[in-house]
């Protein structure tokens, strides 16, 4: 009973440190090539990923640290099993889906 409320709790927060570090990629890429902004400012922005990837391992481990005392070793493997092959489930997912997406791009051109 206790184990849903803390992995939603971390999840949401992991979510919104991987969004805001998504964020701060994708402005730092259309920055990176102008000249207008200065390489102090990519170095601040560079610290900034830095710190929020950071964030984001360290909740990790907390998570993990508050599910020694609510799950066994068996289900902690289980877990990182599960969302391994979660995570993988979707990048495979995401990328055919890029994939039939450029084909059907194409595809219209052509036509």
């Amino acid at each position: 009973a206790k184990f849903i409320p803390i992995f939603k709790e971390s999840n949401k927060l992991r979510g919104a440190l991987q969004k805001e570090s998504r964020d701060l990629i994708d402005k730092v890429a259309k920055e990176v090539d102008t000249e207008s902004v200065s390489t102090d400012e990519l170095k601040k922005q560079l610290a900034k990923l830095k710190k929020l990837n950071k964030d984001i391992s360290d909740e990790r481990e907390r998570f993990l640290n508050k599910m020694e005392g609510i799950l066994t070793e068996r289900q902690s493997v289980k877990l990182e099993i599960f969302e391994d092959k979660f995570k993988n489930d979707l990048y495979k997912r995401f990328r055919e889906s890029n994939r039939r997406r450029r084909e059907e791009e194409r595809s219209n051109q052509n036509n």
